[in-house]
């Protein structure tokens, strides 16, 4: 597009130039274009809960699977407007407090398996595809918890991304905010049957030695559930085995802005899941502790190494 474009303003311009001296003016003007739509105010889109895909899912051509319940996954357009109305609900007024809208785009025609979040000066916007919706790994829960992840970019807090859109938290961190807070809010409104059978058995040994109280640790089965769900539509463009009983052991020299390997996501599902604190402290933009769990107050729940640097 930025070619095309450079190219009708030269035939505007009418000049007569060679070859060579029209192939330098058209990258002059493409990498002038390219620079001014990077960094153009209006252009603070996130590059999404997944990475960019060739996974195409139109209306009525839904995959779907059945777990040992018979339950048919891949959720409606019911069960997707639903959803959403649920976390529009939760976070207006959150958001409102900040001088801003939260806006949800609502795509269902769209065949994206993806979802993303913007913003502009008035509104804080997140963006839901069809697509994602029906994928044949989808629940309503899980597909809360994408939609918490882009929630996460907004008010997940530190730490930021450090590039040209610095008001998001980077994607490791959206996760865990995900998990640790969303979520959780989400499904003390939302009630939702789940098997412990769908779970690896040491993920449902780890919350039943976490929370003695049955309710939180349903809680934490029905979070690792959907992140186990989430991870696994992540990991099929890269085709990645994943378990949470083999935690990714890479140690980054710097946190991570973008996502993270598909094991290292899991882990991340996993230590927020696992974090005590309450879903209704909140987070800092400045201070990473504030609201979660860390190494001086926790000795599990913590932000995995595979993405996140602590501030010495």
């Amino acid at each position: 597009m930025v070619l095309d474009l450079s190219a009708g303003l030269i035939q505007k311009s009418n000049m007569k130039i060679s070859k060579a001296s029209s192939k330098i003016a058209l990258l002059m003007m493409a990498a002038t274009i390219s620079l001014s739509f990077e960094f153009s105010p209006e252009t603070k889109i996130c590059s999404g809960a997944f990475p960019q895909n060739k996974m195409k899912i139109p209306v009525g051509t839904m995959k779907t699977r059945f777990d040992q319940a018979g339950t048919e996954s891949g959720i409606s357009k019911k069960d997707f407007n639903e959803v959403i109305d649920v976390l529009q609900e939760i976070y207006t007024p959150e958001v409102s407090a900040k001088g801003v809208s939260l806006k949800f785009s609502r795509l269902w025609e769209s065949a994206e398996v993806n979802a993303m979040a913007d913003r502009n000066a008035k509104e804080w916007i997140v963006i839901m595809h069809g697509g994602l919706a029906r994928h044949e790994m989808m629940t309503k829960d899980t597909f809360a918890l994408v939609a918490c992840h882009e929630l996460g970019h907004h008010l997940g807090g530190a730490p930021k991304n450090p590039n040209w859109n610095r008001w998001s938290s980077v994607e490791g961190n959206a996760d865990y905010y995900a998990v640790l807070k969303c979520f959780r809010k989400y499904a003390d409104r939302v009630s939702e049957k789940i098997d412990q059978n769908d779970l690896e058995k040491f993920a449902a040994q780890a919350c039943e030695k976490t929370y003695p109280n049955q309710q939180e640790k349903e809680l934490c089965l029905r979070s690792l559930i959907a992140g186990s769900l989430f991870v696994k539509v992540f990991a099929e463009a890269s085709d990645e085995a994943v378990s949470f009983a083999t935690p990714d052991t890479y140690v980054v020299k710097m946190t991570r802005p973008t996502h993270p390997e598909s094991q290292c996501r899991l882990d991340t599902f996993f230590n927020g899941a696992l974090c005590s604190v309450s879903a209704d402290e909140n987070v800092s933009d400045t201070d990473y502790q504030t609201g979660t769990c860390t190494a001086k107050t926790h000795k599990q729940g913590l932000r995995p190494l595979c993405w996140f640097k602590p501030s010495q």
